[in-house]
């Protein structure tokens, strides 16, 4: 999503933070960041790849999700290196790698990120609204009975339900 606000050099884009595989980005998108002197981004990367994983000490997965854990060591009955990552995510994390996500690619963020960088001309400054550990402990605060009960039935069908 890209806004321009006429009359004023102000541009307002949302992320795509994944494309769909072997789907370019738009040619307006490099120019947008171009443009840009300061890139807000949710938050760092590399500091929600770090909050996938549940902090020491956490209750385990399984007495977390207990309505949702079963249907996923159904889906996966042969594979447990796959339930042993699992097990070791926040309750967030393991929603989005258990749904059958669609292939993608890295999306605008990565690109921002990287223009950030360039020195000749000097590339866009980088912003954070909020760290990574924020959302997550949103999210943390959900229960799976909540989860369970906002599923339709082809989220059900992907963790196993016939």
């Amino acid at each position: 999503m890209y806004f321009e606000l006429e009359g004023s050099s102000v541009r307002l884009a949302g992320t795509m933070h994944r494309v769909p595989k072997g789907r370019p980005l738009a040619r307006w998108v490099n120019d947008a960041i171009g443009w840009a002197r300061v890139i807000y981004l949710e938050h760092d990367k590399q500091e929600s790849d770090r909050c996938r994983y549940a902090p020491p000490g956490s209750q385990p997965l399984a007495q977390r999700l207990p309505h949702s854990w079963p249907r996923i060591e159904r889906k996966y009955p042969f594979d447990r290196v796959r339930l042993a990552h699992l097990s070791r995510l926040r309750p967030f994390s393991v929603a989005s790698d258990v749904l059958d996500p669609v292939d993608t690619d890295e999306g605008v963020e990565r690109l921002a990120i990287a223009k950030s960088k360039e020195t000749q001309p000097r590339g866009p400054r980088i912003e954070y609204l909020e760290t990574a550990a924020q959302p997550y402990a949103l999210a943390d605060g959900v229960s799976d009975a909540s989860g369970y009960a906002s599923c339709g039935p082809m989220d059900l069908q992907s963790l196993g339900d016939e």
